[in-house]
């Protein structure tokens, strides 16, 4: 009996199961991100009102800023670039905000030195981490 014969049945039965699993994947090969099932995170938009923009106008844009006089501060956080991140990259800058201003490193001990107007009131530090923190809750949400 030729050798082709005995493995007939087996080399179609592998073709057939090869065939039957290159047509069904258990999981979805793309990720659907159509507004129909995600919030458009677009609407999420961040501004600069009120105490919050007086607070960082006075004390954190003089080196978080394009001009700003710290090239270490201006590679970690530009105010005017923040609305224009990614949205989990706004998260986590958001949230990096929040935890330099509890950890107390937020103005630096260096800054203040020089700027000890620059210190933030508890007051200033409790408003700014709140805006923060809630504004990134919101844009996560949307991301969700």
């Amino acid at each position: 009996m030729p050798l082709t014969k005995t493995f007939q049945p087996l080399i179609l039965l592998v073709l057939g199961m090869f065939l039957f699993l290159s047509h069904t994947t258990p999981f979805p090969t793309t990720v659907n991100t159509s507004t129909d099932t995600f919030a458009p995170v677009d609407t999420i938009v961040i501004e600069y009102k009120g105490e919050i923009k007086s607070i960082i106008d006075q004390k954190c844009y003089d080196c978080h800023s394009q001009d700003g006089d710290d090239a270490e501060a201006r590679e970690e956080l530009l105010w005017e670039e923040l609305p224009k991140l990614d949205p989990m990259d706004q998260v986590y800058t958001l949230d990096a905000i929040v935890e330099s201003i509890e950890e107390g490193e937020m103005p630096p001990a260096k800054h203040l030195r020089w700027n000890p107007q620059k210190k933030l009131t508890r007051e200033e530090a409790e408003l700014l981490m709140e805006w923060a923190g809630d504004l990134s809750d919101k844009i996560y949400k949307g991301i969700d």
